[in-house]
């Protein structure tokens, strides 16, 4: 034993971190746009363009790259919802996934964390499994600047307010911040795994 810590220390009474936070200007902007379908003239084009994008198009050119057969315990492999692993011994199988669409969060970071876990549930649930908990991965822009806060406390609200109505604490995770290209913060990016 390297220590022994009251669970609640770690969790419900953990230190919370106050930061200046304000809602961004582009936020009330695209609230405020009307919710109308877009005009498709060619219908051929548009679905070549959406298959071509990297949040639809296929992902298999990554995970082909890497063993994933991991001990030959792989049931369900890439490219599913989620992954199935056999759990050895018994009848059982750990099914698993990953999900973040940093668009969503961008857009609205409160609905696109709560979006962000059930999209990893329901990829859990259709590949016969239930969800039981997540991981995270939080990858933000500069916290010091109170727009990027502010994404980083809403889907961290929304993450929280889907784990909760799931029955689904947040087990372990990591936090990179400062990611920045050319002073731009990247997209807030909050990935699930389940």
């Amino acid at each position: 034993v390297v220590a022994e810590v009251p669970a609640d220390a770690l969790a419900e009474d953990a230190p919370v971190y106050h930061k200046p936070s304000k809602e961004p200007a582009y936020f009330a902007e695209f609230q405020a746009i009307e919710n109308n379908e877009p005009e498709v003239t060619d219908l051929k084009e548009t679905l070549k363009s959406l298959l071509q994008a990297p949040t639809i198009a296929s992902k298999e050119w990554v995970y082909d790259q890497y063993d994933y057969q991991v001990r030959t315990n792989t049931v369900v492999a890439p490219g599913s919802d989620a992954a199935v692993l056999r759990v050895r011994g018994t009848n059982k199988g750990l099914a698993m996934t990953t999900d973040c669409n940093s668009r969503y969060i961008f857009l609205d970071p409160e609905t696109g964390g709560k979006i962000a876990v059930a999209e990893a549930a329901r990829n859990i649930v259709v590949s016969g499994g239930e969800p039981l908990a997540i991981t995270d991965c939080l990858n933000f822009g500069n916290p010091e600047k109170p727009e990027i806060f502010w994404q980083i406390e809403k889907s961290a609200d929304g993450i929280s307010a889907a784990c909760t109505a799931l029955n689904a604490p947040v087990i372990g995770g990591n936090v990179s911040l400062y990611n920045e290209r050319s002073g731009e913060a990247v997209y807030p990016t909050p990935t699930i795994g389940m």
